[in-house]
């Protein structure tokens, strides 16, 4: 037997919304020097979105 699903559009635009959420909080994050890192993003290096061009 084949079960098909229809994908709710607003439950895509939610998991959409979240993961560009998180990817933003990582490339923040990555950005924060703290002495219990080994490293960070440098500063003048662009925004995640806008090297993938996304933004």
């Amino acid at each position: 037997m084949v079960v098909t699903q229809r994908i709710r559009p607003d439950l895509c635009l939610k998991a959409l919304h979240l993961l560009l959420g998180y990817i933003e909080l990582v490339d923040c994050t990555g950005r924060a020097i703290l002495d219990d890192k080994r490293g960070a993003i440098p500063a003048d290096t662009p925004k995640i979105f806008e090297r993938l061009n996304i933004c």
